[in-house]
């Protein structure tokens, strides 16, 4: 007598899911995981930024800066010797806050990787009116220096002082010694004017300086060939 073959019956839950499934659901978990803390931890610009380029933004100096500021500054006294005296106590930055309530535009240059502040560019004795004038005053801290984010960064500032703040011309004076320095106004459109004996005193020593400005409808010109 032959008996019946009987084939097992299987029966799936909600609560079952084949091998296959779930191996590709747990990868998937932990892609997406991955994806979230990499997405989490990246830098995330500030609002209170006014332009950016590549690598770089530029924005308002604010308290909050101080110790980072007074931290690079004394990192960078050596490598600004002669050409700057570095900042390095708070008061000093405090009074620095103060003369941007002037007429002053002060302009913290970050990078977009990490927001940490790379540099320093101000226009100074902002003169309106009939002149629409101002004084360039910059300067890079040691560990981001010859990589191009001044560069970079001075336009950003060129650009919102033509555009934003309604200015006319910029002007800047560099010791004749600091090459860089007159590379870099070079690169940025500024054009050398003249010279000036004695110009500013610096360290106890009055110093001589080249004067190197850029106009408005030159700067735009020169930079939409």
């Amino acid at each position: 007598m032959n008996l019946p073959v009987l084939k097992p019956q299987i029966t799936l839950n909600s609560h079952f899911r084949p091998y296959g499934i779930s191996v590709i659901d747990k990868i998937g978990d932990l892609i997406y995981k991955k994806n979230q803390i990499i997405m989490s931890s990246r830098y995330q610009l500030p609002k209170t930024m006014l332009a950016k380029g590549k690598r770089v933004f530029i924005r308002k100096p604010n308290i909050k800066d101080e110790q980072e500021f007074i931290k690079k500054q004394k990192q960078s006294k050596k490598f600004h010797h002669p050409w700057i005296i570095n900042n390095t106590k708070k008061t000093s930055y405090e009074a620095y806050l103060r003369r941007l309530e002037l007429n002053n535009e002060g302009f913290f240059l970050c990078s977009k990787k990490d927001g940490a502040i790379i540099g320093v560019i101000n226009i100074n004795e902002i003169v309106l009116g009939s002149l629409k004038s101002g004084y360039l005053g910059y300067y890079i801290f040691e560990p981001y220096s010859r990589q191009g984010f001044m560069k970079e960064g001075m336009h950003l500032v060129i650009n919102y002082a033509f555009k934003k703040l309604k200015l006319h011309r910029l002007e800047a004076n560099i010791q004749p010694q600091n090459n860089e320095s007159i590379q870099l106004v070079k690169h940025c459109g500024l054009k050398k004017e003249g010279f000036s004996p004695r110009y500013l005193k610096i360290a106890g020593r009055w110093c001589d300086h080249e004067r190197w400005a850029v106009l408005k409808e030159d700067y735009f010109l020169e930079n939409h060939k």
